[in-house]
């Protein structure tokens, strides 16, 4: 599965993951972050900017479609019970990342690699390895800006954009060290929206409740089902 197309037109990639996004501390910071990757000609020529509300740190990667094809999304459902439970311990964990920005990483994705104290990648490390995920945990902690449509096949280009890179780099060191939010558990159909998530009802799955369709969603069919039920014991 590809996440883009030639076209720059993100695509469907579903998946669930555990990520710290960028919150609402530094949100002109990124918003001119993003301001600048969609200003500059030489770079939207071959990358397509994420949303910078997509913006996140990966701190612990679960499942993607790409990795379960035949299974999907049937391993969501059998892993709700896993995964309630990671919901459960990160809502109780007061951790918000801070981190600092170290160097800009090309061609193929366009992200910002960043460190964070020792302490606070331990304590990422210790709750993946509470769940035996340890090895899920990225090696190098980043957050993607965008991703690459349009490869770049010549070493002037290439060189253009590194310089353009370094440009965004320098503006980015200016802003020191940036807080993020806690740590959640989250859901996405492609990598343009990150959503929080419980572990509970599986978000890849359409819930119906006739062959009709006409009720579509979990709360319409339990307000029918009560409705149903006062009316029997009433009249019958």
């Amino acid at each position: 599965m590809q996440r883009i197309d030639r076209d720059g037109n993100y695509t469907a990639f579903p998946g669930v993951t555990v990520i710290a996004g960028i919150g609402d501390k530094h949100i002109s910071f990124w918003q001119s972050v993003y301001h600048f990757l969609s200003q500059s000609e030489l770079i939207c020529k071959y990358y397509k900017p994420l949303p910078y509300e997509s913006y996140h740190m990966t701190t612990c990667n679960l499942y993607t479609k790409e990795q379960h094809p035949n299974d999907w999304p049937a391993i969501i459902t059998r892993k709700r019970s896993f995964l309630q439970k990671i919901h459960a311990v990160l809502s109780e964990m007061l951790l918000t990342p801070k981190v600092s920005i170290d160097y800009i990483s090309i061609p193929e994705v366009l992200q910002l690699y960043v460190s964070l104290p020792a302490e606070q990648e331990e304590l990422i490390k210790a709750i993946a390895r509470e769940f035996e995920l340890e090895e899920y945990v990225p090696t190098s902690f980043h957050i993607t800006l965008a991703y690459e449509y349009n490869p770049i096949v010549d070493q002037e280009a290439y060189d253009a954009i590194k310089n353009e890179c370094a440009n965004l780099l320098h503006i980015c060191q200016k802003e020191g060290n940036i807080i993020l939010d806690c740590p959640k558990l989250s859901f996405f159909n492609s990598m343009e929206k990150f959503i929080p998530w419980d572990g509970r009802a599986n978000p890849f799955i359409e819930h119906t409740t006739n062959q009709a369709g006409f009720f579509r969603t979990p709360q319409l069919s339990s307000f029918v089902d009560t409705i149903s039920s006062c009316f029997s014991c009433k009249f019958f």
